[in-house]
């Protein structure tokens, strides 16, 4: 198997505006409220949302977002321009409430803590990916591991944390939002966002390292050209740059 193995949608962000297209399928990210664009890292573009203008990216439910049964990868890579409240950067729910949520991503009042929710709508299960910086890009990965029955993420290319939950996952068909709570706008993400990936099976933390780059990430070509050499490769730079720190 290799990183492209499952790729679902791959989303570049790197366009100057309008919709967002899917690299790999055919999931097409609407704009909403037109999203612009500034420095990246990734890529030398990436979608700037935000927040007083109430920008934001959203799609149909269809199959490939129904998360209940099969093993799930998110990918986001974010750079955070202020924290002026809570901030919703994946959404598949109606409500506010974490526990209404199929699965979501966000921060909570004006802290900076990045937040993975599952829920079945009565119960919620969380794991908290990582801390955001202002002006800072970081890279967040989450999801679920059927065969462990586990919630898992990572936080730049760390090791991957999991959590249970007590409860089986649903599906609701509802409209997933990138960068929002809908139907009203509330709560959006101020910041840069892209690229995003989505798969359909749990990514290796040997994976997940490739895919942080020491903080450079990975383009599309990168991720479907991708070979388990790749992974040797990485290692050995990972820890020539700890040892000789270039």
């Amino acid at each position: 198997m290799t990183v492209s193995t499952d790729l679902v949608s791959f989303w570049e962000m790197n366009e100057a505006s309008g919709n967002a297209p899917d690299e790999e399928g055919s999931n097409n990210l609407a704009d909403n409220n037109t999203v612009g664009s500034d420095t990246g890292n990734t890529y030398a573009t990436a979608r700037d949302l935000e927040r007083d203008n109430s920008e934001f990216f959203s799609i149909s439910s269809n199959s490939d977002f129904d998360l209940s049964t099969t093993s799930y990868t998110w990918m986001f890579w974010l750079k955070p321009e202020s924290f002026p409240g809570s901030m919703y950067i994946l959404n598949k729910s109606l409500l506010g409430a974490q526990s209404s949520a199929d699965y979501r991503l966000q921060t909570v009042g004006t802290g900076t803590t990045l937040s993975y929710y599952i829920g079945d709508g009565t119960n919620q299960e969380k794991i908290d990916v990582g801390t955001l910086a202002t002006g800072e890009w970081s890279l967040s990965i989450f999801g679920y591991d059927s065969t462990s029955d586990e919630m898992f993420a990572s936080f730049n290319g760390s090791s991957l944390q999991t959590v249970s939950p007590s409860f089986s996952r649903r599906n609701q068909n509802i409209q997933i939002n990138f960068g929002a709570l809908i139907p009203s706008f509330t709560s959006g993400f101020d910041g840069l966002m892209g690229p995003v990936a989505l798969w359909h099976k749990s990514l290796s933390n040997s994976e997940i390292k490739w895919l942080y780059n020491l903080g450079k990430g990975r383009t599309y070509t990168e991720v479907v050209n991708y070979t388990p050499l790749d992974v040797e490769q990485n290692f050995y730079n990972v820890n020539r740059h700890l040892i000789l720190g270039n």
